[in-house]
């Protein structure tokens, strides 16, 4: 099997979950570096045929950034860059203590797109009887007085969940997560 996904090619699990671990190989092809297995099929019928979920890391420059589903505070601030290593700061110190510990799982994981369920179970301690995508969403509200003081845009983007599947996945860009980290080694 080949290794899509960018340059940092996937890791494929058999357990339905989203690996935290890559399996770096070779791109080949436009098929397999755009989400594919080298079928040619989008990668949510991809899921469906082979029974495994794919975790995809994205490079800096890679086009699949464009197409997230934010709207309103994803586009029309700056993006977030070297020279905003305070405005960092603050942001993360008004950031609510649950969107916190899942804004920094983020981070630990750049441009790595992660699934709504791992992201109950790996940064917010496990399911709590209610619908993982809802508990992501109404966690990460708990960023809007960071976001709104900031004067950037959202610093992680989300894409909704493929036709036939449920849960968004959510990622930070690999830029934007050293501009955030390095703000974490100055507090």
């Amino acid at each position: 099997m080949h290794c899509t996904g960018g340059p940092y090619g996937v890791k494929v699990t058999h357990t339905g979950r989203w690996s935290a671990v890559p399996e770096v190989g070779p791109v080949r092809g436009t098929e397999q570096s755009r989400g594919g297995l080298g079928t040619g099929q989008n990668e949510a019928s991809q899921r469906r045929d082979v029974g495994v979920d794919v975790t995809t890391y994205l490079a800096e420059a890679d086009p699949r950034w464009a197409e997230h589903s934010g709207e309103e505070g994803h586009y029309e601030a700056p993006e977030w860059g070297p020279e905003d290593l305070e405005r960092a700061a603050v942001f993360l110190a008004e950031l609510a203590p649950q969107a916190r510990q899942m804004f920094e799982y983020l981070l630990r994981n750049p441009g790595r797109r992660i699934h709504c369920t791992e992201l109950v179970d790996k940064a917010l301690g496990g399911p709590n009887g209610s619908d993982p995508a809802r508990r992501v969403a109404g966690v990460l509200s708990g960023t809007s007085k960071g976001h709104g003081n900031s004067g950037r845009r959202y610093p992680f983007y989300w894409w909704e969940a493929p036709e036939g599947s449920a849960g968004a996945t959510y990622a930070v860009r690999p830029s934007v997560a050293a501009v955030f980290l390095a703000a974490q080694l100055g507090e």
